[in-house]
């Protein structure tokens, strides 16, 4: 005789019923089974499982890994012929890669979309996760030779997936690109903090590097909220949903900002009036037309490569990764030495110190207080 349908076991059906489908993620409200049932007798346990679809009650054991509810799928009339405890182990395995590898990215089909008759066979089901894993794990190939640089064991070779690879194979590449993506992701991110921290500390100092007119913009902090925006962003997963975040700024290896070519010319013309001692070290040429040229003006004025200059091999990536960080590097020195420059108390000429110089011929940019 079976046990009268509780107002609350009936809730809780009436519940999963309603729940609308979500291609990520269970359906949300089926969560709500999981706080009731515990509290009914197996038998109410076992009618709730029924009302449920079979891709609906997978989803449910395995992003809720309760032990009770395994006994209960392993011990239903029909469900325990498709899942015994053994097997349930297994497929749940596969199941938690598929689930984490949907939950980075939109557009999953859920799996109670796919299997919810009860006349699916467990060989089936497996058959079709171990697949979906497989195809998934083959979208990262492209990207292998970028990602082994963020590995979490240096120097470790990342190995294409293939069908006769077993489990813990393919959980041990999983785990490693998944790392190795989210490494990659907030190196990104902490690239885009410190423009945001030398733009903050140098205010007025710098520009897109991809801004044609080269032209001072008062709404600097527009920008500045854009970077910040991007780098909480970046940090989520990427290459299986094929979203850039953030290519913009980092698909040509260049550093997106840089100094304005005023201020490259002020930098030239002070290591000319106070040239340095002949045993430094020589520099690497960054700049066109590095010779100042007087009172000349136009493309003969020293002024900084721009990303129309010349294209790098980066730019050719299928997958934008992080900058050089010497570009980082570099711009910190460069700032640095311009803010010496431009606070120097040391004499240019007779009535003039090197700061007032600055101050005369670049006026604009120095107008603001430095941090």
């Amino acid at each position: 005789m079976e046990a009268p349908e509780s107002a609350s076991t009936a809730s809780v059906i009436a519940d999963s019923r309603s729940a609308p489908a979500k291609g990520t993620r269970p359906y949300p409200r089926h969560h709500a089974v999981l706080k009731h049932l515990p509290t009914l007798p197996r038998e109410l346990i076992h009618q709730v499982l029924d009302d449920l679809g079979v891709g609906t009650i997978l989803e449910l054991i395995c992003s809720n890994d309760v032990p009770w509810l395994d006994n209960a799928v392993s011990s239903h009339l029909v469900l325990g012929k498709i899942f015994p405890a053994d097997k349930l182990l297994v497929l749940k395995a596969w199941l938690k890669i598929y689930f984490e590898m949907r939950g980075t990215r939109r557009g999953y089909e859920g799996l109670h979309s796919r299997f919810q008759h009860r006349s699916i066979s467990y060989s089936e089901i497996l058959t079709d996760v171990q697949y979906r894993v497989q195809l998934e794990l083959k979208k990262y190939v492209p990207f292998i030779p970028d990602l082994e640089d963020y590995v979490p064991e240096p120097g470790q070779i990342l190995e294409p997936v293939t069908a006769s690879m077993a489990f813990p194979e393919v959980e041990k590449l999983w785990n490693t690109l998944d790392a190795a993506e989210a490494k990659l992701n907030a190196t990104k991110a902490h690239q885009l903090q410190e423009i945001v921290r030398l733009s903050r500390i140098y205010p007025g100092w710098l520009r897109d590097s991809k801004d044609p007119t080269k032209e001072k913009h008062q709404n600097e902090e527009h920008r500045i909220k854009r970077y910040e925006a991007v780098a909480e962003k970046i940090t989520k997963r990427q290459i299986l949903g094929k979203t850039w975040v953030g290519a913009y700024w980092f698909e040509s290896g260049r550093c997106p900002v840089m100094p304005y070519d005023c201020l490259l010319r002020l930098f030239l013309k002070t290591l000319e009036r106070f040239p340095p001692a002949a045993e430094a070290a020589p520099v690497l040429m960054r700049t066109l037309y590095a010779e100042n040229f007087g009172s000349n003006k136009g493309l003969k004025q020293p002024m900084f490569l721009t990303s129309d200059s010349k294209r790098l091999p980066h730019e050719q990536r299928t997958l934008p990764i992080p900058l050089d960080e010497r570009e980082l590097q570099w711009l910190d020195g460069f700032l640095r030495s311009c803010r010496f420059m431009a606070e120097w108390d040391e004499e240019w000429k007779k009535g003039l110190t090197v700061a007032e110089y600055w101050k005369v011929h670049n006026g604009q940019f120095l107008g603001k207080d430095l941090v």
